[in-house]
């Protein structure tokens, strides 16, 4: 693998769209994969149902584990979506990985954190609410990765649900914050960047700071058909 290239193949067994590649290649960028050198440590997809972007996160995760950049991956997403990432996975990951998703009782989530030792990518998937009932479970997992899928609805960092996903996310290597969620207005942009910072992600202070940099650094216009989506890290 060339990592003076300037855009890496996904490994995912499907060919991607352009947006998607494009996407991808931008978090590469963000993550230092093509020079070593790292310009963040969180990136944000938004881009709408439908455009791809859990193929896009997939074949995020699966670059960073070959380059061994992670060996651990946590998504965190709301509970209607939890089989999703299942199917996804199944369906189009082309790497090695074992995925648990954290289902029945509370013991049975925490049993289910544990992973034999296969050299295999390690994911756990598990939903917002039950993140800060096992904060301490989730965090001697050592997620290098995390994953907010819906990231969003992160918005009252003094909820016990924020504090828990935050004290996670600054243990972690790599952040990648999804949504779907169209953002039309400068306010609600504002509280978008406000909810990253759970994550730890860079953040605009101000909204004339944030005019002058969202463009270039801060968004990469992704094209769709008909459409204009954004990466923002």
């Amino acid at each position: 693998m060339n990592k003076n290239a300037e855009s890496f193949c996904m490994p995912i067994r499907a060919e991607p769209y352009q947006h998607q590649q494009k996407a991808f290649d931008f978090a590469c960028q963000k993550f230092g994969l093509f020079d070593n050198q790292k310009q963040s440590d969180g990136v944000a997809f938004l881009m709408d149902m439908g455009t791809g972007k859990t193929i896009t996160t997939i074949a995020v995760a699966g670059i960073l584990y070959q380059m061994d950049k992670i060996e651990t991956v946590l998504i965190i997403a709301p509970l209607s979506i939890l089989p999703v990432w299942e199917k996804e996975f199944e369906k189009f990951a082309d790497f090695p990985y074992e995925m648990h998703v954290l289902t029945g009782t509370m013991a049975q989530k925490k049993q289910q954190t544990i992973f034999r030792q296969t050299g295999k990518l390690k994911i756990i998937v598990v939903n917002y609410e039950t993140v800060w009932r096992m904060e301490q479970e989730l965090t001697a997992f050592h997620a290098n990765l995390i994953i907010a899928d819906e990231g969003h609805k992160i918005k009252e960092n003094r909820s016990k649900q924020s504090k828990a996903v935050q004290h996670l996310g600054d243990k972690a290597e790599y952040k990648l914050l999804l949504t779907g969620t169209v953002i039309t207005k400068l306010r609600k942009f504002t509280e978008f960047v406000q909810s990253t910072a759970i994550l730890c992600f860079q953040t605009i202070r101000t909204a004339d700071s944030m005019k002058r940099k969202l463009h270039g650094r801060w968004i990469l216009p992704i094209s769709h058909p008909a459409k204009i989506r954004a990466v923002w890290l």
